[in-house]
């Protein structure tokens, strides 16, 4: 079904896909609009959509381990397989938590990464 979608528009066929797979929709789509209870909250291309919402970073250790810094002005938003993930009220944190990190054990992934449709629409009808 996505591989129809994508080759319809490719040929310059116009093509609307209404879903709650956000997924789904970040993988094929090329804009993007967000409706809540009738209301257009957020539209736009996807790399627009993604420079408005905060990147988290992202550090991944070689092993598992269960660490945290102890900082101000972070939070970890989420963990999974893929490794630790951190809203840092300011950019410039990123430093001391890479300090901190060092210090835990070896890091095999340490860098910033766009928000997904899915953490958008999140903070998005959050606000």
């Amino acid at each position: 079904m996505c591989e129809l979608l994508v080759d319809q528009a490719q040929e310059g066929k116009g093509v609307l896909l209404s879903s709650h797979q956000l997924e789904l929709v970040e993988r094929i789509c090329n804009r993007v609009v967000m409706v809540e209870e009738g209301v257009v909250r957020a539209s736009g291309t996807l790399s627009q959509l993604k420079s408005t919402e905060a990147g988290q970073l992202r550090v991944q250790f070689a092993g598992n381990i269960d660490w945290e810094p102890i900082l101000d002005g972070v939070q970890v938003s989420r963990r999974g397989p893929e490794g630790i993930y951190f809203k840092l009220a300011s950019p410039d944190l990123a430093q001391a938590v890479l300090r901190q990190a060092l210090e835990a054990g070896e890091i095999i992934h340490f860098g910033f990464e766009l928000a997904t449709l899915a953490e958008i629409y999140r903070t998005m009808i959050n606000s």
